[in-house]
């Protein structure tokens, strides 16, 4: 979400826009070095081909969010603004952070499990391996969170925990 406003599937058709954000999204600290995106999209460029490459998929990704201020740069690193951008996997990874010391945990793991949505963008992507590890970690997290649940719901309400299990 850009300024409150989903983004529209068919604004991900730019395949190496819906590639940057995937990175953006998915990177440690949520942002990562312009030569990493490079190296990770355009592994075999020559000469200053990534770079040009690059610059044109944030231009188009910063058009299809209709927000220039959409993607920072600063010191070589781009990130998504989170003042303006809304990312469900970011929102996830906040609850299930807050899980361990949460006075009701059930609710952090359904609002969690209610906004994970599966293969970021539709797709798992090979070629961007390290996303796709990243986003099966996260997957995997939430799904050790919903047995944990489960497992403290077995011994007062099985039909609950069954529930929870379902969510697997």
């Amino acid at each position: 979400m850009v300024d409150g406003q989903p983004v529209s599937r068919d604004a991900w058709r730019s395949r190496r826009a819906a590639d940057v954000v995937k990175l953006l999204a998915l990177a440690p600290d949520h942002r990562i070095h312009r030569l990493l995106v490079m190296d990770a999209l355009w592994p075999d460029a020559e000469g200053d081909a990534a770079r040009v490459a690059l610059a044109s998929a944030l231009h188009r990704l910063r058009g299809l969010l209709g927000r220039e201020q959409a993607v920072l740069r600063q010191e070589g690193q781009l990130s998504l603004n989170g003042r303006l951008c809304w990312v469900d996997v970011w929102a996830v990874e906040r609850l299930l952070g807050r899980v361990e010391t949460a006075a009701n945990p059930q609710e952090l793991t359904r609002k969690a499990a209610g906004l994970y949505r599966g293969a970021f963008l539709d797709e798992p992507d090979l070629a961007l391996h390290q996303s796709t590890a990243l986003a099966e970690g996260l997957r995997r997290r939430l799904l050790r969170q919903i047995v944990r649940v489960g497992r403290q719901c077995e011994p007062a309400d099985p039909q609950q925990a069954a529930d929870w299990y379902d969510k697997t």
